[in-house]
């Protein structure tokens, strides 16, 4: 009997010892495979995140490009409409020019004897009956408007794009620097690549 307590206490110190080995060498021969699921793992997240990325700033891009779009079809009807008052002004600008060339020759008409100026009288008048006493075309108010309103959405643009510029470093640079990292551009598009 004290020979199988002795065999059962030495084989019991070698399976004890074997279990121990193969613990030990277990999480060792798996550590390379647990590393190379961990990778996989990490690839495949790292994979959905950049197809979220791409996704995100294609509708972004689309939305600008959409905007934009927009915007610059409303700023060209504005543009049109303020050729319209450019063409007026003009227009008027030309019909003043005839009517005080008209009234020089009228002035110079009143210089001349009486029976000159009979003679040519009919004519003048005719001259005169044709052209109407322009009135200025006043700027629309609604024009003015509608530019101050374009003026505002550029400045509103200006800031939306500044607050872009500086939000998306500042929260790439919180992610991935540690805390006594300090900031470096260089640092945050290396941490990109």
């Amino acid at each position: 009997m004290a020979r199988i307590n002795h065999f059962r206490s030495t084989w019991g110190r070698i399976l004890s010892r074997c279990l121990c080995l193969c613990q030990e060498s277990l999480p060792c021969t798996l550590r390379p495979v647990l590393v190379s699921l961990t990778i996989v793992v990490l690839q495949k997240q790292a994979g959905a995140e950049k197809q979220k990325i791409v996704s995100e700033f294609n509708q972004l891009r689309q939305l600008i490009e959409e905007q934009e779009q927009l915007l610059l079809a409303q700023l060209g009807e504005l543009e049109g409409c303020v050729n319209m008052q450019k063409e007026k002004g003009t227009k008027l600008s030309e019909e003043i020019s005839n009517l005080n060339e008209l009234i020089g020759e009228m002035e110079a008409k009143c210089q001349q004897p009486a029976s000159e100026f009979l003679q040519d009288i009919r004519t003048t008048l005719s001259r005169c009956d044709k052209g109407e006493i322009p009135r200025p075309v006043p700027i629309s108010p609604e024009l003015e408007r509608r530019l101050q309103d374009f003026s505002q959405i550029t400045c509103a643009l200006m800031e939306t794009v500044k607050m872009f510029k500086d939000t998306v470093p500042s929260a790439l640079e919180k992610r991935s620097r540690g805390p006594s990292q300090p900031y470096t551009k260089g640092r945050l598009s290396s941490g990109l690549s």
